[in-house]
C-alpha cells in the first residue's frame, strides 16, 4: 500500500479531523433528545421568536451572512402560517418560543473547503417546580442536526440545509397546532 504525503494529504487530513470532530459534537447532541412526541412538545405554541448565533468572520466575508440566514428562517416560518415576533413581543407573550439556530463553519484556506454544523432548537420559558418565581429557559424541541463540507463558491448549499432543517421544525409544529 502506497503512503501518500505531502500538502494535498496534510489538507485531507485535517479536513477529516475536523468532520469527524464535528460528527462526534452533533451525535452527542442526538442522544440528548427528548423523546417526547411533537405534539407533546410543541402544541399551544402560538408564535415564534427566531434568534441566529453569530455566523464565522470567514464565513461571512465568504457570503454566509446572519441576515440572510434570520430573513430565510423567519419568511419560512410566515409562508407556513407560524406567527413571527419581534423579542420585545416574545418577551410579553406566555404562549411562544424562541427558534435557535447555530450555524458553526471552519475554513481550511489552503483547500477553500468548509466544515460545517447546523443545530436547530426551540427553548421555551420554563419554572423550577421547587421555586416557582425562578423562570430558566429550556430546550422543548430540537432535530437532529446537519453536517457537511462545501467548497467556498458552493456556501449557499449551507442556507439550503438550514432550511430543510426549518422545514423539519414547520412540519412538527404543524402537526402538533393544525389550523383550525
Amino acid at each position: 500500500m502506497k503512503q501518500v504525503s505531502g500538502r494535498g494529504s496534510s489538507t485531507m487530513r485535517k479536513l477529516s479531523v475536523a468532520a469527524v470532530a464535528v460528527f462526534l459534537t452533533l451525535a452527542s447532541r442526538v442522544l440528548a433528545l427528548d423523546p417526547g412526541s411533537p405534539e407533546a412538545r410543541l402544541a399551544g405554541i402560538t408564535a415564534i421568536h427566531v434568534v441566529v448565533e453569530d455566523i464565522n468572520r470567514d464565513a461571512e466575508r465568504d457570503g454566509l451572512l446572519r441576515s440572510t440566514l434570520q430573513t430565510d428562517v423567519e419568511l419560512k416560518l410566515r409562508l407556513a402560517g407560524i406567527h413571527v415576533v419581534t423579542e420585545r413581543e416574545w418577551w410579553d407573550s406566555t404562549d411562544s418560543g424562541t427558534l435557535y439556530l447555530r450555524v458553526g463553519t471552519l475554513k481550511h484556506v489552503e483547500s477553500g473547503l468548509y466544515a460545517y454544523d447546523i443545530d436547530l432548537h426551540l427553548k421555551e420559558s420554563a419554572r423550577r417546580v421547587r421555586k416557582p418565581t425562578i423562570i430558566l429557559s429550556a430546550v422543548t424541541w430540537n432535530t437532529p442536526g446537519m453536517i457537511g463540507l462545501v467548497g467556498v463558491k458552493n456556501l449557499s448549499e449551507v442556507r439550503q440545509s438550514v432550511r430543510d432543517l426549518v422545514d423539519r421544525f414547520i412540519n412538527a409544529y404543524l402537526a402538533a397546532n393544525p389550523k383550525r
